[in-house]
């Protein structure tokens, strides 16, 4: 069971209150385990509040990476006023998830946001998906909503992710330049596609490899003989 999965499942045993726990990484760095803590809040169906011995707890385990709490009734998964309040202080990543419209958000602290070059992998956070999506924010202000995207998910190549570049006004380009998405098979049964990344003006290829730091490379022929398509926001 995914981290994602894990939150959901902790959500619809009290659909009425708000859980909350911390995100640690696994052993091997490259996912997230979601460890349910109580919530103390006096009133936990609109707030919640995780003890400061919690989370000094978390702290010292020495894998903490981020915190999750769910929004229940007719709450969506945006962060609400108190949500944006504290989440700063934290500086940590938060994922919400909805109960009312089973879809998760992801808030994280500005560096992380804006840092495009040498970030680490995290399955579902950072990833290629998210470097792509945070690329075109900060260059051409396309907001993408947050979407899950555990492992499994690339063996079915883009299937998920499609649907978004559509209706945000992405259309399929036969050869890409500079400034479009790269879409890519990266050892994908059948060659499907299951990795993207950005050509950049000097023609290198900003992507992130899964278990790998994101680079700017050369978009060399092997990369390019590994290109399906590009996809061009219009």
């Amino acid at each position: 069971m995914n981290y994602f999965e894990e939150i959901r499942r902790q959500a619809a045993a009290t659909p009425d209150k708000e859980i909350c726990g911390f995100l640690h990484l696994t052993p091997d760095c490259l996912t997230l385990n979601a460890v349910a803590k109580r919530n103390r809040a006096l009133q936990p169906q609109l707030q919640f509040e995780i003890s400061t011995e919690d989370y000094l707890e978390a702290v010292m385990a020495g894998t903490l990476f981020g915190h999750y709490h769910s929004h229940v009734g007719e709450d969506d998964e945006q962060p609400s006023a108190g949500d944006m309040a504290q989440f700063p202080a934290i500086n940590l990543p938060a994922l919400i998830y909805s109960v009312s419209t089973d879809r998760f958000s992801l808030w994280r602290p500005a560096q992380m946001v804006r840092t495009l070059h040498n970030r680490w992998f995290v399955e579902g956070i950072q990833d290629c998906a998210q470097l792509v999506m945070d690329w075109f924010q900060q260059e051409n202000k396309v907001k993408f909503p947050f979407f899950p995207r555990p492992r499994e998910m690339w063996s079915k190549g883009l299937v998920a992710f499609r649907p978004y570049l559509t209706r945000l006004g992405f259309v399929n380009v036969d050869k890409p330049e500079p400034g479009d998405m790269v879409v890519m098979s990266v050892n994908c049964p059948n060659n499907q596609a299951n990795h993207v990344g950005v050509l950049q003006k000097d023609g290198l290829l900003l992507h992130h490899l899964f278990g790998q730091m994101s680079v700017r490379q050369t978009y060399s022929a092997e990369w390019q003989t590994r290109t399906v398509c590009g996809m061009r926001h219009l």
